[in-house]
C-alpha cells in the first residue's frame, strides 16, 4: 500500500493544504486530497498541479490519435497514418508506434532511457509525438 501519511502535499504559492490525502499522483507522485486531485475510474490518481493536468490531457488525445493512426494502417495499400495522407506508409514512428509515409516522419535527436539509462539518440518521430515532448520533460 502506498503512504498515504502527511498532509496533502499541493498547494498554492502563499498557502500549504493540510487536508488529508485521498490519493498519490501517478505522474509527480505528491499526496492529494480530495480538492487538489481526482481518482480516475481506471485506477489511476492525478493531481491538481498544472503539469500534472497536462500529461493527464496529453494521454487521454495520445491514445485517441494512436488507435486512428493505427486504423488507418490497417487500410487497403497500407495508408499512412495521418489523415488525408493518401501516400502508403513506409516506416514506423518510435513513440506512438503507428507507421507513416516519409514525408510525414522526421529524424530527430531525442532522449531514449535503455535499461534504465538515459541518452541521446537520432529517433524517427511523428509531428504529433514530436510537439508533445515537452509535456512529459517537466516535472
Amino acid at each position: 500500500m502506498l503512504n498515504l501519511k502527511g498532509p496533502c502535499e499541493i498547494h498554492g504559492r502563499f498557502s500549504r493544504c493540510k487536508d488529508a490525502p485521498v490519493g498519490i499522483c501517478v505522474w509527480c507522485g505528491r499526496r492529494f486530497c480530495s480538492s487538489h486531485g481526482e481518482r480516475l475510474p481506471d485506477g489511476s490518481e492525478v493531481c491538481a498541479r498544472e503539469n500534472c493536468v497536462a500529461k493527464k490531457l496529453d494521454v487521454a488525445a495520445h491514445v485517441i490519435y494512436k488507435d486512428a493512426a493505427m486504423d488507418r494502417n490497417r487500410g487497403e495499400g497500407y495508408p499512412c497514418g495521418l489523415e488525408g495522407c493518401t501516400s502508403a506508409f513506409e516506416t514506423q514512428c518510435s513513440r506512438c508506434r503507428a507507421y507513416f509515409c516519409r514525408n510525414h516522419l522526421e529524424v530527430h535527436e531525442d532522449t531514449v532511457t535503455e535499461e534504465g539509462m538515459p541518452f541521446r539518440r537520432p529517433t524517427t518521430l511523428c509531428k504529433h509525438c514530436w510537439v508533445r515532448r515537452p509535456i512529459w520533460a517537466r516535472d
